[in-house]
């Protein structure tokens, strides 16, 4: 027994009701989710500040970041960046927000501090971290060794956010870090906004295209 018409047409009004509205819970559910987001600064030639220990700026920018996100996180780090970050500072110097370490083992010498090891499936991990909480931001800093945590969040697609803080140096033949963005698959990213400051420096917010 073939359908009525007016049947048809229902189903399909009901169809294109349940098609767009979900279209709306779908983006509901994008927007409180958590994002992570890379803060990090650059050289003009697309290096790290390295840690050289005539090099003040490597730790000026750690605390400046740290500080930056006070009230703010989680932070999530590299295990290298951990155990450099530790060296210099004779301990851990973010106490108020929960951070994870990214690492092939746990090397946590900071028990008593909020730092939580990621040594198994931490693609896993950072997925659930993301659905754990309904907005904000997982704020990702390196200090310029541990520059293959970048690498490893792009070939994921874990990466929704970069905070490029530029300054107008050119490190060139002085750097002995790898760049930001070295061995990352193609990705394409919309400028969120850009300030340039009174310094020279240049700050640039980048949001992921969704491929």
């Amino acid at each position: 027994m073939p359908v009525p018409l007016y049947v048809q047409r229902k189903f399909h009004a009901f169809l294109l009701y349940i098609i767009f509205k979900g279209k709306d819970y779908l983006l509901k559910i994008t927007t409180i989710m958590k994002t992570i987001r890379l803060l990090t600064f650059s050289s003009l030639d697309g290096y790290p500040v390295y840690p050289a220990p005539d090099n003040i700026m490597y730790l000026r920018n750690f605390n400046l970041k740290s500080h930056l996100l006070q009230g703010e996180g989680p932070l999530i780090i590299s295990g290298e960046d951990y155990a450099e970050i530790f060296q210099r500072n004779a301990g851990w110097p973010v106490t108020e927000i929960q951070t994870y370490v990214i690492s092939s083992s746990d090397m946590n010498v900071t028990p008593e501090a909020p730092v939580i090891f990621i040594t198994e499936n931490p693609v896993r991990t950072l997925h659930k971290l993301k659905h754990e909480n309904s907005s904000g931001c997982i704020f990702v800093i390196t200090s310029g060794i541990g520059t293959g945590i970048i690498s490893f969040l792009l070939k994921n697609k874990l990466l929704d956010e970069i905070h490029l803080i530029t300054l107008p140096i050119v490190l060139g033949s002085e750097s002995k870090a790898s760049g930001l963005f070295d061995n990352v698959p193609y990705s394409k990213w919309k400028l969120s906004s850009s300030t340039a400051h009174p310094s020279g420096v240049l700050e640039t917010f980048y949001r992921r295209i969704q491929s």
